[in-house]
């Protein structure tokens, strides 16, 4: 699996890259106040991630700050409502493969560099993506647009637990979203597994690779309850569709699979309430 799905070195053609560069490059210079109000990450904050957290156990090639600087100037560009430091700091409570860049014991550091509401969100993320793999999103996608409307929350366990790395159980901490709260964290994620879509190939990959087959479910969801608030525009219909095949429901069962193994072995609840 590994060779077929992720060993794979693309290739872009000079026409593509041309293409792509010259539109970057337009964008960049032109009159955006978005891009032009793009700000650096506070050093205190970058101090913490260096210096006191691990995120090699996340990429061991360095490369999670692509990602999470990615998540972080979308979010920026394309949801402006909300802040995109919750996206730069999404995994840093806990990886979907139960690895955990920073410690519990460490919480009241990250408290101190974020907002209350930045790390509601933070510290809900790593349940709420396993929650999006195993149930939640079945859930909500069979959901009318009246009762997707009445959800009033969502109440769910923490994933992280105390010394980790001996203890290797999470300590299931309740953890509460409001509604508003709520629609905001699933615009997160729908950011976050835009960073997983596959290269080429979207009719034979989207369906099984992962977390690319949970985006347009998400997006679905936001857009008929009128919640979908980060400017993603993807036709989520056309893709709900599509008949599932033998592949697709492989490779969803894989996903659901792996989160619930890897929640289990920590002893992480995936239990959960929407709150109408």
């Amino acid at each position: 699996m590994i060779e077929k799905r992720y060993a794979i070195e693309l290739t872009w053609s000079e026409s593509a890259l041309d293409r792509i560069n010259s539109q970057v490059e337009a964008m960049l210079s032109g009159d955006s106040s978005h891009w032009g109000a793009l700000k650096a990450h506070s050093p205190a904050l970058l101090s913490f991630l260096e210096n006191d957290c691990d995120f090699n156990c996340e990429h061991a090639d360095g490369s999670f700050l692509d990602h999470l600087q990615f998540c972080y100037e979308y979010c920026h560009i394309h949801f402006p409502a909300a802040s995109p430091v919750v996206l730069f700091l999404h995994s840093i409570m806990g990886v979907g493969t139960n690895l955990f860049p920073m410690k519990l014991e460490q919480r009241p550091q990250l408290a101190n560099l974020v907002t209350a509401e930045e790390l509601a969100h933070i510290e809900a993320f790593p349940t709420v993506l396993r929650l999006l793999q195993t149930g939640l999103l079945e859930e909500l996608n069979k959901m009318p647009k009246e009762q997707l409307l009445g959800i009033e929350g969502i109440e769910c366990y923490r994933l992280l637990g105390p010394e980790i790395d001996t203890m290797k159980k999470s300590d299931n901490h309740p953890l509460h979203l409001t509604g508003e709260q709520f629609w905001v964290h699933l615009n997160y994620h729908l950011i976050h597994f835009l960073d997983f879509l596959p290269a080429s190939q979207w009719e034979v990959k989207m369906g099984i690779e992962g977390l690319a087959c949970i985006f347009p479910l998400v997006h679905r969801v936001l857009t008929r309850a009128g919640k979908l608030m980060a400017n993603i525009q993807f036709d989520s219909e056309k893709w709900a569709a599509v008949p599932e095949t033998p592949e697709s429901k492989q490779g969803k069962a894989e996903v659901l699979i792996m989160a619930a193994n890897f929640s289990g072995g920590l002893g992480h609840s995936l239990d959960y309430k929407l709150k109408r």
